[in-house]
Parts: C-alpha cells; sequence; structure tokens
C-alpha cells in the first residue's frame, strides 16, 4: 500500500467508496492472517505431538512447516500493519473533505423558491418587450436607409 494515498480529485461520493473498498481489503486481510495463525498452531502442535512420539523425521518436517507458515504470517501482519496506517490517513482525510465541502446549488430549485417569494416571472410581457424591440429596430434601419437614400441624391 502507498504511505501516501490522498483523496484529492475525489468528489466526496468516490472517496469514500475509495476507503470502504480499503476498508473491505483490511478486513480481508485480518481474516487471512487469523487463518494463518491457526494453521501454524496446528503444525506446532504436531511438531509437539511428533517429538512425543519420538518421530523427529515427523518434527523436523512439521517445524520446517511452522517457519513457512511464521514467514507468511509475519508478511500479512506487516501487509496489515501498512493497510492499517493507509485506512486511518484516509478515513482523517475523508473528515476533513466532508468539513469542506461546498454546498451545490440546484437552480431551479433556487428559481422555485425565488417565484414564490417575488412571484412568477411575467413571460409575456418579455416577449412584448423583445417585440417591440425589434419594432424599434426595424423603425431605425428604414430611418438610416432613408438618410442614406437622401445622401446618395445629394
Amino acid at each position: 500500500m502507498d504511505n501516501d494515498i490522498s483523496l484529492s480529485g475525489l468528489d466526496p461520493g468516490s472517496a469514500r467508496e475509495f476507503v470502504l473498498q480499503h476498508i473491505i481489503a483490511l478486513k480481508s486481510l485480518q481474516k487471512e492472517r487469523l487463518s494463518v495463525v491457526a494453521e501454524l498452531e496446528l503444525w506446532s502442535g504436531r511438531a509437539t505431538l511428533a517429538a512425543q512420539k519420538g518421530r523427529e523425521d515427523l518434527k523436523d518436517q512439521a517445524l520446517l512447516k511452522c517457519r513457512e507458515i511464521s514467514e507468511k504470517e509475519a508478511a500479512l501482519a506487516e501487509e496489515e500493519r501498512k493497510l492499517a496506517i493507509d485506512v486511518s490517513e484516509m478515513k482523517r482525510q475523508l473528515e476533513v473533505m466532508k468539513h469542506q465541502q461546498v454546498p451545490t446549488v440546484d437552480a431551479d430549485l433556487l428559481l422555485a423558491q425565488l417565484e414564490q417569494v417575488v412571484g412568477e416571472t411575467d413571460m409575456t410581457r418579455m416577449r412584448f418587450r423583445e417585440v417591440e424591440a425589434d419594432q424599434a429596430l426595424e423603425e431605425l434601419k428604414r430611418k438610416k436607409e432613408a438618410e442614406d437614400a437622401e445622401d446618395a441624391q445629394d
């Protein structure tokens, strides 16, 4: 696992999902390590039993298996330790992210609330204003054309 895992660039939902995946991985790793510890206890017991029965060949094989399992358990324990540190850091970052979260604005909801306070927008009036502005523009164009025509005659 990375020791510098960062949640920057993730939205809060994706960050939570990312942290959750790592927590699940940590729990799975812990379960696997406990299984390995149980296997180590089993082989240790077998080595003891072989020694009690005077079976040095079986005892040596069981002790060899114990060393292999012990190495596996140590590697899993180290991986679990690193992952636990990463998860702890990601949880901290998630808390910080939660407090820094900028509220989003729902434009439609805001418009509805505004219309409740000041009343609905009068679309008819706005359309008439557009038509009146278009008419005024046409009149200006006609005047300009008439002036240009007069200037051309002079």
